[in-house]
């Protein structure tokens, strides 16, 4: 569409907010709109901190149980139905063989966070948007460990279907078994990954 607006008068219009970091300019790209500075800090504190596994999992569940309970009440179908999809395409990629565990995880963190969208919630979306990464770098070993892969597909069934029911309290109660069973075995991986390094083997990458 033609909005009969010259070139200079656009460049104008984009300068400010770019020089206020508002937007991101790439030659031959376009104009992007730039992640909020208050996301940009949370990221950058989170991520120069160590944080143990059992910390980062009651964040996770912090975050994970009230955003389903909340998406089960709201009922914001459009955003339930990407939820839906999104478990739909980490499903499927959970059949193939052998699995693609690098696309598992990212499909993963996508149905989480679409579950995160689906409550309204911008200020959890943009602070589990943080919390992914730095959980990418263990989900992958979790999600290979045995039987994790199918234990974890009918924990997130579970979930959906609360959703659709709109039943906040089952919602928020499958959301907490799936974290603390995530949880368990990224914990128990971290202790059988330590035994091997203090009897003298090697630790897995």
């Amino acid at each position: 569409m033609d909005l009969s607006v010259s070139r200079p008068s656009t460049r104008e219009a984009i300068r400010v907010p770019q020089s206020e970091g508002r937007l991101i300019v790439e030659h031959a790209r376009g104009v992007f709109v730039a992640e909020p500075e208050s996301a940009v800090e949370l990221r950058r504190s989170v991520l120069e901190s160590k944080h143990s596994t059992e910390e980062l999992f009651a964040m996770r569940e912090a975050l994970e149980v009230p955003a389903a309970r909340w998406a089960a009440e709201v009922q914001n179908l459009k955003a339930l139905s990407k939820v839906k999809q999104a478990l739909e395409l980490l499903n499927k990629a959970s059949q193939t063989t052998p699995p693609d565990f690098s696309e598992l995880q990212r499909l993963d963190m996508e149905f989480h966070l679409a579950i995160v969208r689906a409550s309204g919630n911008r200020f959890l979306t943009q602070t589990q948007g943080v919390l992914n990464d730095i959980l990418a770098e263990g989900l992958q070993a979790s999600l290979d460990a045995p039987g994790r892969l199918e234990q974890s597909r009918d924990e997130h069934r579970a979930i959906l279907y609360a959703l659709f029911a709109a039943d906040g309290l089952a919602a928020a109660e499958a959301a907490k078994r799936h974290v603390h069973a995530a949880r368990d075995t990224a914990i128990g991986l971290k202790a059988d990954e330590l035994g091997q390094t203090s009897s003298g083997a090697s630790a897995p990458l």
